[in-house]
């Protein structure tokens, strides 16, 4: 008795762990039998339903089978890395180059390992183009590295685990800020997310814009009490939407250029929340109104968006006369300086986004400077030690956040002037060459004025904080911009004006190429703000129209190629942005070094789409064919002379790129 019952346990121990019913190849519901009988009343039952009884590996938890499936991964990675080796030891430089851009551009293992084997297939085609007597060699040295392969790899110290976004490290995840979902948003209740997309907003993004006051905006929304001054759903839900691209979690993943479901989510909720307010003008509608056209310019609906901007510039005026907060609100004199700083905090940040997004799009400021004080620069002091790199680890460091904004509120109200100087001229049309000249020159010696005022520690270096970069990424595209007119020739045009403006310009382009690396080196390509679309891309178009006369740019046009793809895979505008300046140079006749080939290769194969050109209506214009559009050589106010059409996005692509792909089909049916 006590034998057969050992016999019957011992054969229940060996039965297989679990088994599943499929009913499609997408979906197995698993059904678990730890005994014989079990396995037998799921067969009947696949058999009853005509399923086929399919096993799961996926679902096996047990032990051995998880080494198992780690073991794999392991042996995929090393192969990967020896691969690698082997191609970097062994391929041209040039092909090397290649793979380092698509490595420096942010790449998935997934696409690092395709261009790796697709490098050693072609250098495998090449070496059986050789002499008999060199293929006879490179076989015997195949074959000894297979039978001793100790002499030729190096002994690797591998770590003991590959660093993955799973599901244990977002469990070991810890926001530096606890906020909770509950009552800002009904799109999510949980409060890590909601933590997570806050945290990450306020160290990526918030220290360049400053639209908010951090300190009352966290305030109230810990507080978790509906009506608060400085929070409101309407608030927290422009946030989180602008905040889904700096995050790595799965949910707010994009696939092939589009957006995440859940940042779609947050901007439906905002439109909603919007609505219900009904024009009232209030701080946190302003912040929002703000934060929520950032939103819809990442996605590409900057036409939209522009709507909500110009609510935001009218609802500055309107709290500029505290009183239409209500008189409710204003209990204390602190709370009435809290009301006046958070104010001059809008009002200002509201100023430079416009300003930021009238210099990307080419177009006269519309909004007045503030009449409100500037934040500050007194309290910077209590800045220090106040920003890290989460999720990343790192130091504490100071991010001088409201230094930085005194900076730019400065550096903003120049902007707005060039912009009027270069796209403005609303009255005649046009701006004379000689008006143009003397204005820009006169703008450029303020500017310069504004750099040599810096501060050392907000002087860019290694391990500065991002913020520091960014806003001199701002100077540069502000010099570029001025910089791209001035050199255009045309008659009336001084060559000694013109040669001293391209001179310029170039050093600005190499200016934001030392910035991007540095930015690189010390905060890494995960985390890119969209603000470096503009100065990159400028930078580009004046550096690919010296690459045939002037070999030296060649490495920093591959350097902002690879940082231009990086921020792509996070920001679905930049996509589109990186399509126009690759078309642009296809279109003129530039070619772009080789080692920027397999980024390319990669970025139409994996990413881009024929239908992509539909997804996007941007006013985001194509910056060859609006510089300079109100210029003439003429010393007249005669109208229409000097005018160019400036493509936006939208028609860039249309045109474009259906004309590409329309060649390509050609070509292949030619091959064919």
């Amino acid at each position: 008795m006590s034998t057969s019952g050992k016999t019957q346990r011992k054969s229940a121990s060996e039965t297989a762990p679990s088994l599943s019913v499929s009913t499609s190849p997408a979906s197995n519901a698993q059904v678990d039998g730890p005994k014989s009988n079990n396995r037998k009343k799921v067969s009947v039952a696949c058999t009853a339903c005509k399923h086929q009884c399919v096993f799961v590996h996926e679902s096996d938890g047990r032990r051995s089978t998880q080494i198992k499936r780690k073991l794999e991964e392991f042996e995929r990675d090393s192969d990967l890395l020896h691969q690698l080796l082997e191609t970097i030891r062994h391929s041209q430089d040039t092909n090397v180059a290649q793979i380092v851009s698509l490595i420096r551009s942010n790449a998935s293992l997934n696409e690092i390992s395709l261009c790796v084997q697709q490098q050693r297939n072609d250098d495998y085609q090449s070496r059986q183009r050789r002499s008999p007597e060199a293929s006879q060699l490179d076989c015997k040295i195949d074959d000894l590295r297979k039978s001793k392969p100790e002499q030729f790899e190096p002994t690797l110290h591998r770590p003991s685990h590959a660093y993955r976004k799973t599901g244990v490290a977002r469990l070991a995840d810890c926001p530096p800020y606890q906020v909770p979902a509950s009552p800002w948003t009904t799109v999510t209740s949980d409060d890590g997310l909601v933590s997570h997309l806050i945290s990450v907003w306020l160290t990526w993004d918030k220290p360049l814009h400053n639209v908010v006051d951090e300190g009352l905006f966290l305030r109230d929304m810990q507080a978790a009490e509906l009506g608060a001054n400085f929070c409101s759903p309407f608030l927290v839900n422009s946030v989180l939407a602008w905040s889904c691209p700096y995050s790595d979690y799965e949910e707010t993943k994009t696939q092939r250029g589009t957006t995440s479901k859940l940042m779609d989510d947050f901007i439906d909720e905002a439109k909603k929340l919007l609505e219900e307010e009904d024009g009232k003008p209030s701080i946190p509608t302003t912040q929002g109104l703000g934060l929520l056209y950032m939103a819809l310019c990442a996605t590409g609906h900057d036409r939209v968006g522009y709507q909500y901007m110009k609510q935001a510039r009218l609802m500055c005026e309107d709290l500029s006369n505290v009183a239409v907060l209500g008189q409710d609100a204003i209990k204390s004199p602190a709370v009435e300086k809290e009301f006046s700083e958070a104010i001059d905090y809008t009002c200002w940040g509201v100023f430079n986004i416009t300003t930021l997004a009238s210099l990307a799009w080419m177009k006269p400021q519309q909004m007045e400077v503030p009449d409100r004080q500037k934040p500050r620069i007194s309290d910077s002091a209590g800045d220090a030690g106040d920003w890290t790199p989460y999720p990343h680890k790192g130091p504490r460091i100071s991010s001088y956040s409201r230094e930085l904004m005194w900076y730019k509120c400065q550096l903003s109200v120049f902007s707005k002037e060039a912009t009027h100087l270069l796209f403005g001229k609303e009255n005649t049309g046009l701006v004379t060459r000689r008006s143009l000249e003397a204005g820009a020159f006169s703008l450029l010696d303020r500017l310069r004025s504004w750099r040599n005022s810096l501060p050392d520690h907000l002087e860019p270096k290694q391990g500065s904080p991002p913020s520091v970069f960014l806003h001199q990424s701002y100077y540069q595209t502000i010099v570029l911009t001025i910089l791209s007119a001035l050199k255009q020739s045309c008659e009336g045009a001084s060559s000694i004006v013109v040669d001293q403006a391209r001179k310029l310009c170039e050093n600005a382009a190499l200016e934001v190429r030392h910035l991007c690396d540095l930015y690189h080196v010390s905060w890494g390509t995960e985390t890119l703000n969209l603000f470096l679309v503009q100065p990159i891309t400028l930078s580009l178009y004046t550096l690919m129209d010296r690459l045939d006369e002037s070999p030296e740019f060649c490495s920093p046009t591959i350097d902002l190629c690879c940082m231009f793809r990086a921020v792509s895979r996070r920001w679905t505008i930049a996509m589109n942005v990186l399509r126009m300046v690759q078309l642009s140079a296809k279109d003129r006749g530039i070619k772009l070094p080789s080692e920027t080939n397999r980024l390319f290769e990669e970025f139409e194969t994996e990413d881009w789409l024929e239908q992509e050109t539909k997804r996007v209506v941007s006013i985001y214009p194509d910056a060859l064919s609006a510089t300079f559009k109100n210029v003439t050589s003429l010393d007249s106010d005669s109208k229409g002379k000097g005018q160019r059409h400036v493509r936006n996005m939208t028609e860039f692509l249309a045109l474009m790129d259906d004309l590409r792909l329309s060649d390509e089909r050609d070509d292949r049916q030619a091959d064919l």
